[in-house]
């Protein structure tokens, strides 16, 4: 967990990207129960990523931007 906390924002948002996109090609054969939730665990893992990566890129900027 500490390895992916320190990862910077921009590949944390890369990565997340990548997941989220790759899982939906998971999506495609309906038919195979295990490809479909492969594709929802990495979509699942992808949002987690971006949404890591904007909290830290929202704090980066709350620091900067006192008033």
């Amino acid at each position: 967990m500490d390895k992916i906390k320190a990862l910077p924002e921009k590949t944390a948002f890369i990565i997340g990207i990548i997941l989220s996109v790759s899982s939906s090609l998971l999506f495609f054969p309906i038919g195979n129960w295990i490809m479909f939730v492969l594709g929802a665990i990495c979509c699942i893992l992808g949002i987690l990523f971006i949404l890591h990566a904007a909290n830290k890129r929202q704090a980066r900027i709350g620091k900067n931007h006192k008033d």
